[in-house]
C-alpha cells in the first residue's frame, strides 16, 4: 500500500509540473545517495541507465552508488558513458562485475569525464569502435 500512495504521490507531482523526490527513492527505499551508508543501490539495468542518465544531466554526479548485483549490459551496443558532465561521486562496484559489449563509431567506455572515484568494479567484455567522420 506505501509503495501504491508513493508512485500516487509522485504521478500527482509529475501532472502538476512540480518536483519529485529523486529517482532512486523509489528503488532504494529512501536512499539519499549522500554518504557511503546511505548510497543509492543500483541492481539492474534500468537502475544503471537511470543513474546515467540524471549524472549526464547534471543531477546527481556527486553522488554515492553501491552496485548490488553482477549486470550484463552488452545489449547496449550504443551505451552512452556515464559522466558526459563530470562524475565526481563515487560508485562501489562492491566487486560485482559488468559485462559489456560497446561497439561502433565513437565507441567510448563506461564512465567518461570522471573526477570521482571507481572502486572495487570488475568490467568484462569489448569496447571497440572508430572516431571520426
Amino acid at each position: 500500500m506505501r509503495k501504491f500512495c508513493v508512485l500516487l504521490a509522485a504521478l500527482m507531482m509529475f501532472a502538476a509540473g512540480l518536483p519529485g523526490p529523486a529517482w532512486a527513492e523509489y528503488y532504494n527505499e529512501g536512499h539519499t545517495g549522500d554518504s557511503e551508508a546511505d548510497a543509492y543501490i543500483i541492481d539492474s539495468v534500468d537502475d544503471l541507465k537511470q543513474m546515467r542518465d540524471r549524472v549526464n544531466a547534471g543531477t546527481e554526479s556527486t553522488k554515492y552508488y553501491k552496485l548490488a548485483a553482477d549486470l550484463d549490459i552488452t545489449a547496449e551496443t550504443e551505451w552512452m558513458p556515464i559522466g558526459s558532465r563530470d562524475f565526481s561521486g563515487v560508485f562501489d562496484g562492491q566487486n560485482h562485475t559488468i559485462k559489456v559489449n560497446i561497439i561502433g563509431r565513437n565507441a567510448a567506455s563506461l564512465f567518461s569525464i570522471l573526477s570521482g572515484t571507481i572502486k572495487n568494479l570488475k568490467v568484462s567484455g569489448t569496447i571497440k569502435g572508430y572516431f571520426g567522420g
